[in-house]
């Protein structure tokens, strides 16, 4: 308590304005600075001009006299800039398990392809016709009716984002693929958030609430992205999908209903949500565990 009044007389007494939030406090007291990751607080500090070490803005690293280093690892730069070893190693997992998936698509591929080629082999030696029957107007217009009654989900989260306290649901998309996070401009501005321009980019710090019985929420640092707003599913389902999984907390219980997505989250993000537990069952979409809950995602043939 006694730390906490002493940084609090410092900061209202501060002649010089944050560049971040521009308020009257250092650097280091800045709770927007603070909501920021690891790497945007680097790229705010080099933006600024602040010191790494002590992230003062009236001189540079290579002048600072402070002495102490990160209170994690000692080196040369302050702790809110410091990158835990377990994010190192989150990041490293998911690259790791993103190589094992497509080695394993490769492999089940190639496997495919070999059945396939032993099999027209072996009808061939056998005196069989190993002619391939041609595609009839019949066959051609079942495909395209099986084609036109698969609908693919894709995992999608209902969060409950809050500022100043206005609450607002926003869809999310949990895309591996994405190799950054991203908010529409539309949410926004229907929370009147006030984003940061750092970079020729535009950040926003949110807090991402569990619109679930789960009482679990995630920081995350989004990039602002115009072009979001891509319906998922393409069309809605039925509800009595949601029989199949009515033991399960869904993570968005109306993943079945066609609606724009507001939040994309990617790569940086991934491994902070998804969880250990998967269920499959032929015919339906697969369920995965994740911090929100179960989310769904497959083609399903309705």
């Amino acid at each position: 308590m006694k730390f906490h009044n002493r940084r609090t007389s410092v900061s209202t007494k501060c002649k010089f304005a944050c560049r971040v939030c521009r308020q009257r406090h250092a650097l280091k007291s800045c709770s927007r600075f603070h909501d920021l990751n690891t790497l945007d607080r680097m790229r705010v500090v080099k933006k600024y001009g602040y010191c790494m070490n002590c992230l003062a803005h009236t001189h540079s690293q290579g002048t600072c006299f402070t002495k102490t280093g990160c209170r994690y690892c000692g080196k040369a730069h302050h702790s809110l800039l410091h990158i835990h070893s377990r994010l190192r190693k989150a990041s490293s997992r998911e690259a790791e398990r993103r190589v094992t998936d497509d080695r394993h698509i490769r492999q089940a591929t190639n496997s495919t392809s070999s059945q396939a080629v032993q099999s027209l082999s072996g009808s061939s030696t056998s005196g069989r016709d190993s002619r391939i029957a041609p595609i009839t107007p019949t066959t051609a217009s079942l495909t395209s009716l099986l084609n036109h009654n698969m609908v693919t989900l894709l995992p999608t989260i209902l969060v409950r984002v809050e500022n100043k306290g206005k609450n607002h649901q926003a869809r999310c998309l949990l895309d591996s693929a994405a190799r950054m996070s991203y908010v529409s401009q539309r949410l926004l501005d229907k929370l009147g958030v006030v984003c940061l321009e750092l970079d020729k980019e535009t950040i926003c710090p949110l807090t991402l609430w569990a619109t679930a019985e789960l009482s679990r929420s995630i920081d995350v640092t989004l990039r602002v992205n115009h072009r979001i707003g891509t319906l998922t599913p393409k069309k809605s389902l039925p509800d009595s999908i949601k029989e199949h999984f009515a033991n399960f907390i869904l993570a968005d219980k109306f993943f079945n209903v066609s609606a724009p997505i507001d939040i994309v989250l990617g790569v940086d993000v991934y491994a902070r949500i998804v969880l250990d537990g998967m269920y499959a069952k032929p015919g339906l979409p697969t369920a995965q565990s994740t911090l929100f809950g179960i989310v769904l995602y497959g083609t399903f043939n309705h």
